[in-house]
């Protein structure tokens, strides 16, 4: 189960299951399908706004990220990210243990989310395995970054 669950931590030091595509997105379009559904908007929404067949089948792909993105080590995230580039290179799992944390990638990613060095830290003083565990918990108690962030 460790293992499955090391997919969703990020090179970065994020917890994927914490992001708000997987915490908080796709149940929230899920809600508001089902709003829809119950108001009819199936059947008119496209009379009201000629994009809503666009939208409606966005709003499907939304509802089900959570059950179809595992995180940046599978398809999430920018195809380009250097993060991602430079941990494969130095052969790390997590920017934590490469010999250059924390570097100016890590410093400016930082500055969007600024849990990343933390986070990276405590994977070393910790373990990536315990840290894992208190990140899981956190998900299983619906937390997502937004409200972390916002502490």
């Amino acid at each position: 189960m460790m293992e499955k669950l090391s997919n969703y931590v990020s090179y970065c030091g994020l917890y994927c299951k914490l992001c708000s595509f997987i915490a908080l997105i796709p149940k929230q379009a899920r809600a508001l399908m089902e709003t829809m559904r119950k108001g009819g908007w199936e059947y008119f929404g496209e009379y009201e706004f000629p994009e809503f067949k666009d939208f409606w089948k966005l709003l499907g792909k939304l509802s089900e990220f959570d059950k179809t993105v595992s995180g940046c080590r599978d398809s999430c995230g920018p195809p380009d990210c250097e993060i991602r580039r430079c941990a494969r290179e130095h052969g790390v799992i997590t920017c934590a243990f490469c010999p250059d944390f924390p570097c100016d990638l890590i410093r400016e990613m930082d500055k969007k989310y600024p849990i990343i060095i933390k986070n990276l830290e405590r994977q070393k003083e910790i373990g990536l395995e315990k840290w894992i565990e208190k990140q899981e918990k956190l998900a299983q108690a619906a937390h997502s970054y937004q409200e972390i962030l916002k502490e």
